[in-house]
């Protein structure tokens, strides 16, 4: 059974669309984090620790792909001194690419949910490789540390100039 397709106004979603999202049932959703645990002082086993945290993302949402699909939210809200944020378009495009190789891609909408979003490139960047919209953690909390009650207001002129940019 295929999952119920949701139009949203723009690939850039507010913390309002993502609870949106994440409440309606219409279509499966679920999360996946997109973070790793470094080696530090050894370079061989932090490239090989972050190949394995890249390798098992895709390897999670190729599984609900097969399963349910829907929409896979990929996460880097939880990082911590030992759990470090894998590299937000390498993990876009390592989870198209699976995707696309197995005939899984169109059963699964990609979102990023992501700290590593701080302008309009990186917006563009992960569109283009893959996802199918992107939450910028990072702006969000900026604007709610600076602008307080009007951080709603500031995120929606940040995005509305990432829109501008992206139509360019």
């Amino acid at each position: 059974k295929a999952a119920r397709q949701i139009v949203v106004r723009s690939p850039i979603l507010t913390h309002l669309d993502m609870l949106k999202i994440r409440e309606q049932t219409e279509t499966p959703v679920r999360r996946f984090e997109m973070l790793y645990t470094p080696v530090y002082n050894d370079p061989k086993a932090n490239e090989a620790a972050l190949q394995a945290g890249i390798d098992s993302v895709c390897n999670k949402v190729a599984a609900f792909a097969a399963e349910e699909g829907g929409i896979a939210v990929i996460t880097d809200r939880h990082v911590a001194t030992d759990r470090a944020a894998l590299p937000m378009i390498i993990v876009i495009s390592a989870l198209n690419q699976k995707l696309i190789e197995e005939g899984l891609r169109l059963r699964v909408s990609l979102i990023a949910e992501s700290g590593q979003f701080s302008s309009s490139h990186h917006i563009a960047a992960a569109l283009g490789f893959g996802a199918s919209g992107v939450y910028p953690l990072g702006v969000q909390f900026r604007a709610e540390e600076k602008f307080g009650a009007d951080a709603d207001k500031a995120f929606k002129r940040f995005a509305k100039a990432a829109e501008k940019s992206l139509m360019k």
